[in-house]
């Protein structure tokens, strides 16, 4: 029988798309405690090579000290594309 991830994963959409060339969208602190993985979703309205996201990290629960977690940046592609980054 296969894993069902929706019962050990957290699934979290991230800020709605915001116009071209705005400057860094930063959602809130998601607490992924208790689950084995989480994935977040957002997208970009227009395409642009610098449209990423990353996921940051740190072992407090606020702001301070957010680091980038190695190998977590993705790209967009196109306009209008929706973007999914895993964590596991």
């Amino acid at each position: 029988m296969g894993r069902n991830r929706l019962n050990s994963d957290k699934y979290v959409k991230l800020k709605d798309h915001s116009a071209a060339s705005t400057a860094a969208v930063e959602s809130d602190i998601v607490d992924v405690s208790g689950f084995e993985g989480v994935t977040f979703v957002t997208s970009f309205g227009t395409a642009d090579a610098t449209n990423t996201i990353k996921i940051q990290g740190n072992t407090d629960n606020t702001t301070d000290g957010m680091t980038d977690l190695e190998g977590t940046l993705v790209s967009s592609g196109t306009s209008d594309e929706d973007v999914i980054i895993e964590l596991y």
